[in-house]
């Protein structure tokens, strides 16, 4: 091999070993859920679980152009609820939310997590999957 042939290989070794990733959305899905009370109107239920290779805190979370201010964050190897507000350590994570406006459930939709880690702002857009609807009556 020439040098130049040299000099790409480890200016690509170089390229991936620095670009690392923080943050996968590992999956994103709604479905409508009809409540088990008569006269209740069905919600649109969300999940987005995502896994983070770095210390952060949740800055945003957006659904299409829309923030989303109240949300449920669930640490996915206890299955525990914490809080959004505090650091969090590296791991899977999944956010929950619920809004009333069931008429759009075929839409498509995206969501945009944005994080916090190391001083940096990181964004990360998922396409949002329609799953069975939940039936509780």
């Amino acid at each position: 091999m020439d040098f130049k042939k040299y000099l790409f290989l480890i200016f690509t070794i170089v390229l991936f070993s620095c670009s690392q990733k923080t943050l996968t959305i590992n999956s994103s899905v709604k479905r409508i859920v009809y409540p088990g009370v008569v006269g209740l109107s069905p919600s649109v239920e969300y999940k987005i679980s995502f896994e983070s290779s770095s210390d952060f805190k949740i800055d945003a979370l957006k659904l299409n152009t829309n923030e989303i201010k109240e949300f449920s964050l669930y640490d996915e190897s206890t299955r525990k609820s914490i809080s959004s507000a505090n650091l969090l350590k590296s791991g899977k994570y999944t956010i929950s939310f619920k809004l009333e406006n069931s008429r759009d459930i075929k839409k498509p939709e995206e969501v945009l997590v944005i994080i916090l880690s190391n001083n940096k702002t990181i964004k990360k857009k998922g396409k949002i999957k329609t799953i069975e609807p939940l039936r509780l009556r």
